[in-house]
């Protein structure tokens, strides 16, 4: 069948889907190797398959279930995605099935939420994930933890009563508790479960509780003192090297940052036969922590050491020590606040981004709906000097879906390179996506993050709706989260006419008002793939007396949006944001 199939004849695909739906297990086993094998997601046939692999999946033979979830992982498909994900998702909470079915479960989840993100409903998948998070099969607990790094990935904020349970995983490994001998890897406690866990904890971006971070500062801590100096064991030091990752996102423990520099550098650096696998290791994080913290003064007191392996044959170790030295020469930070600019910014659809003598970085915006995309150019200003190992990556807000196109690694003399920054928001949220960069001009190298100006009205679209008629959907919300009233206060008197202004700037349309008036409406549509487009309410009352107090009134048909609106609001009336939209009187 492959050698028709490469002579691109029609090999039968009736014939193979009919052979999953036979009673006897190699006549359906061959018709799942066929189609996982030769077909992908796309022809219209599977559909028909989609009945044979749901009884297939809750048969109570493991070897039908088995095939059944492997196939559904390979291919995938939103056909597939929106039928059989909630069985699936049953199977894997499920206490009768065996351990060997919900891992392919897990797994097979991870593969439909991963294609098709906008499909799988995760509603209520919280709670269902902190009762897996308890799990005391380890072999289901790393599936359950790899469909959970899936997860919270993308949205962290459902996700924080998960994370307690993620430090106490990393404990009980730290203390070899009951961990079963096939799940002791030389010596070391599941280490693929350790890397997960330590990857879904990356993806938080603090931990508040003094009690959970202490508990994960003493497991941290205890990995690191246990790295060895030799590469007899690769799965310690893929812990150690993920723990180290972890040490580096949290970025506020300055003692065991510096501990761990003692570690990598005076052990690994220094030792007098250290293996080539570690050391190249090592000189790569190394550079990561440079760019990540301030511990100059400690690595360059292994300056040399690291030096001198420029002149040994083994050529791996030169990118990261190159790298390493030119990071420990001095660097520059912009001199000119970018966070100054950003108030300014998020009232355009252009502008310069950032600003130094070296090069400068402007942005042009275009926007439909819930989506659009930003065009980042790259200016370098000098007419002599390229810039070079130029990088730059987006770290996306969890509400917007970004993509930036590669920035070229070197930008010559006057050179403008434009890149495109696509976006898509999926709900509300006060978050702002950040763009890291960094380049070498000379021996010095410059880093910076700065703040991306697509925030919550940037969605906004200031449509007009018949004032009788946004009376009746104001009625028609009676929700308790759904209207909500807030306060803000001003720092200097303003005028009915100048809070109008105010609230055209950031795309919210008035309502005729009398000009004696201390009452303002307006409405603005909120778009997003959550929600479509959702038609939100504002009035604003203004206090006679003082004419500095607001009294804020939001409403919409969506919790979410109703609460965003009025933290953005209460926020903006209260920023320079405001300020830069209108020199009011």
């Amino acid at each position: 069948m492959l050698y028709i199939y490469m002579l691109d004849y029609d090999f039968g695909h009736m014939e193979a889907v009919s052979l999953i739906s036979a009673p006897n297990c190699p006549e359906k086993q061959v018709g799942y190797i066929v189609i996982s094998g030769l077909l992908n997601e796309n022809p219209n046939f599977l559909r028909l398959a989609i009945k044979t692999l749901r009884n297939d999946i809750i048969d109570e033979n493991e070897t039908f279930q088995c095939v059944a979830l492997t196939m559904v992982q390979n291919i995938g498909g939103r056909e597939f995605a929106k039928s059989l994900a909630p069985v699936v998702r049953k199977l894997l909470l499920s206490s009768c099935c065996g351990p060997l079915v919900r891992k392919k479960a897990a797994l097979c989840l991870l593969s439909l939420y991963r294609k098709n993100p906008d499909v799988v409903n995760v509603d209520g998948w919280v709670d269902q994930m902190a009762q897996l998070l308890d799990e005391r099969d380890l072999g289901v607990l790393t599936c359950s933890m790899s469909l959970f790094v899936g997860l919270v990935s993308n949205n962290h904020e459902a996700y924080w009563i998960c994370l307690p349970k993620c430090v106490k995983i990393l404990e009980h490994l730290a203390r070899n508790q009951d961990v079963p001998q096939e799940y002791t890897y030389y010596g070391i406690p599941s280490p693929w479960l350790q890397v997960k866990t330590m990857r879904a904890l990356q993806c938080f971006p603090a931990i508040d509780d003094p009690k959970t971070r202490k508990t994960l500062f003493k497991v941290l801590q205890q990995i690191l003192d246990t790295a060895r100096n030799d590469n007899e064991n690769d799965a310690l030091h893929a812990v150690f090297f993920e723990a180290l990752a972890l040490v580096m996102h949290l970025d506020d423990e300055k003692e065991m940052m510096s501990k761990s520099v003692e570690l990598l550098l005076g052990k690994n650096i220094a030792f007098p036969e250290p293996e080539p696998n570690i050391r190249y290791l090592v000189l790569k994080n190394m550079t990561r922590m440079l760019m990540a913290t301030d511990l100059q003064d400690i690595i360059e007191r292994f300056q040399a050491l690291s030096l001198e392996h420029l002149h040994k044959d083994e050529d791996p170790y030169k990118k990261p020590i190159e790298d390493e030295d030119t990071i420990i020469e001095p660097y520059i930070q912009s001199s000119i606040d970018s966070a100054e600019r950003f108030p300014d910014l998020c009232l355009k659809d252009s502008g310069v981004l950032y600003d130094d003598p070296n090069i400068e970085i402007c942005f042009k915006a275009e926007w439909q709906f819930y989506d659009g995309h930003l065009v980042l150019t790259f200016q370098n200003k000098s007419t002599t000097t390229d810039l070079v190992s130029v990088q730059a990556h987006i770290v996306p807000s969890d509400n917007l879906m970004m993509n930036l196109t590669p920035v070229p690694d070197t930008i010559a003399p006057c050179e403008k390179v434009p890149c495109l920054l696509s976006v898509a928001n999926l709900w509300p949220s006060g978050d702002v996506a950040i763009l890291k960069f960094s380049y070498k001009f000379g021996k010095r190298m410059v880093m910076d993050k700065l703040s991306i100006p697509v925030v919550l009205n940037t969605f906004f679209r200031p449509i007009k709706e018949d004032f009788e008629e946004l009376k009746r959907q104001c009625k028609l919300i009676t929700g308790p989260l759904l209207k909500v009233q807030g306060e803000a206060k001003l720092d200097r008197p303003v005028s009915i006419f100048d809070m109008a202004h105010l609230l055209n700037s950031i795309r919210i349309v008035i309502y005729p008002f009398d000009a004696n008036s201390n009452v303002l409406v307006g409405s603005t549509r909120f778009y997003s793939w959550y929600t479509g487009p959702m038609l939100c309410m504002i009035e604003i009352q203004i206090d006679p007396a003082k004419r500095t107090d607001l009294t804020i009134y939001a409403g919409s048909g969506d919790y979410k949006i109703t609460h965003g609106l009025m933290t953005f609001l209460e926020s903006y009336f209260m920023s320079p944001l405001m300020e830069k939209s209108s020199n009011y009187s």
